[in-house]
């Protein structure tokens, strides 16, 4: 039989291995679906709309799943979709979908249109409107032709946006920014556009469904640290119970602590996207070395222009990269003893010394070029510029306050034009 020591010794070669398979096994886990058409819980409603009074004509081919919807010669806007509604009165203010993660699509189209468009309603309470339909969020992404020429798709529901038009006609607030499916009231397909002619356009919805893991990613990778953490703790105490009196092994045990604790803080001071200092490391390193009297200190902050434009085109992904090259860069345009972080978002932060405004302002124009010089794929044809801000900060004044006026002289370069420096 084992003793408790020896229980202890064993445990470990066991839990590495069994969580490494743990780990392995996640993506082999069985999936829940939930089958959207054909299906009792749904039901399906045509519409169409246009600019002027010749707006398409919609049609049942073979209810619930082929429908045809007829456009006319016009210059002016079109559009013809379904919407699949929940026959549920329980779900009228929507079915928690949160839970899924991909929409599987297989379905045929003839016709014209180049593209598709697939949208998830969400109906939250916190800003829909009763009786106004197009007040819950609208979430959508676009489906080309030529991707469904397999009658078979698979949609991530991460690739999905929140329509521009959604977010200022009713002024929502950037929190509501991101797309939500606890509350989906409807899902749909339609196709828009204004170079239609008279022609008939057929589409046939064979199978909708929804997928995604019992459990998500993220509560099983907690779920096993969990049980670690419950393992650790019960061999601490058996071992604590058996070993009370090696205090020795308890005072190396409390260095090694000591010592992680204290990397933690350092590794607290940087910006894990750049890996440059962040706003803490920043007012850190500022507490470390405090001004002389004899040197000219001067504060430049970096600001990348029409940042959510890019993000909102290329994606997250991309504005990832372009932060992290942009750091590169301008660390590299820096002199050692600048003190340079990520301020915050798609803002940076220098410290430099120099003998004169003048100076400050060669830098920071130097600065300005280097990042308009740069080149990346994943945002190709878009360039990449920023406008900057400088103010001088005297030694008997308050960082906050040189920092203010830094901001101001940022803004001012952003209303004048941006891609430029103001002083």
């Amino acid at each position: 039989m084992l003793n408790k020591l020896g229980l202890i010794k064993i445990l470990p070669w066991a839990a590495f291995p069994l969580t490494g398979l743990l780990l392995v096994l996640y993506p082999l886990l069985p999936q829940k679906q939930l089958i959207i058409l054909p299906s009792q819980e749904t039901y399906g409603e045509l519409y169409t709309g246009a600019q002027d009074q010749n707006k398409p004509e919609a049609i049942w081919l073979n209810r619930p799943e082929t429908w045809q919807c007829t456009t006319h010669v016009s210059s002016y806007y079109q559009f013809c979709g379904i919407n699949l509604l929940w026959q549920d009165p329980a779900f009228n203010s929507g079915r928690d979908l949160s839970g899924y993660t991909n929409l599987n699509l297989e379905m045929s189209y003839q016709g014209s249109a180049e593209q598709l468009k697939l949208f998830f309603r969400n109906a939250d309470p916190a800003y829909t409107k009763e009786g106004d339909g197009n007040s819950a969020q609208f979430n959508f992404t676009m489906i080309r032709k030529e991707h469904i020429l397999n009658n078979s798709i698979s949609i991530e529901l991460s690739e999905l946006t929140v329509a521009d038009w959604w977010m200022n006609q009713y002024n929502h607030p950037r929190k509501y920014a991101k797309p939500s499916f606890k509350h989906i009231a409807a899902i749909g397909i339609d196709f828009s556009g204004n170079n239609f002619d008279n022609t008939a356009h057929k589409i046939t919805l064979k199978e909708i469904s929804l997928t995604g893991p019992y459990i998500s990613k993220p509560n099983y990778y907690l779920s096993i640290l969990t049980i670690w953490m419950l393992s650790v703790f019960c061999i601490l105490s058996l071992r604590l119970f058996e070993e009370q009196k090696k205090r020795n092994l308890l005072a190396v045990k409390n260095k090694s602590l000591k010592q992680q604790s204290a990397e933690y803080k350092t590794q607290s001071h940087y910006d894990l996207l750049t890996k440059q200092l962040n706003r803490r490391g920043f007012e850190y390193q500022l507490n470390q070395n405090p001004l002389t009297s004899d040197i000219s200190y001067f504060i430049i902050l970096i600001d990348l222009d029409h940042f959510k434009k890019l993000n909102d085109t290329f994606g997250h992904s991309a504005g990832d990269t372009v932060l992290q090259e942009v750091a590169v860069a301008l660390k590299q345009g820096l002199r050692q003893n600048d003190l340079f972080a990520r301020w915050g978002g798609e803002e940076f932060i220098v410290l430099i010394k120099a003998d004169n405004l003048e100076n400050a302002v060669q830098l920071a124009e130097k600065l300005r070029n280097i990042i308009a010089a740069i080149k990346l794929t994943a945002i190709e044809g878009m360039p990449i510029t920023t406008s900057l801000g400088i103010a001088k900060w005297g030694e008997d004044e308050e960082f906050e306050s040189a920092f203010n006026r830094a901001d101001k002289n940022l803004y001012l370069a952003k209303a004048e034009g941006r891609n430029r420096v103001c002083y």
